[in-house]
């Protein structure tokens, strides 16, 4: 980076003079989810990793037994 003196320690001030120099990057606020969106997050990510379950059964011919 033009202007930056690698050898120069890392301080506490770091995050705001990277922010400073990075353009395109904001600050903001995190908010926190609903209970719905965790719920809805959830059950998307399960569904995903069932149906990802029933493929591998399904081409390794794994039998419900193995399970």
């Amino acid at each position: 980076m033009a202007g930056s003196d690698p050898a120069k320690p890392i301080n506490v001030n770091w995050v705001t003079r990277f922010i400073s120099r990075t353009p395109g990057l904001e600050r903001g606020r995190s908010q926190a989810l609903t209970k719905d969106r965790i719920q809805a997050a959830i059950s998307d990510i399960l569904n995903k990793w069932y149906i990802y379950l029933s493929e591998v059964i399904q081409r390794y011919k794994i039998d419900s037994t193995d399970i």
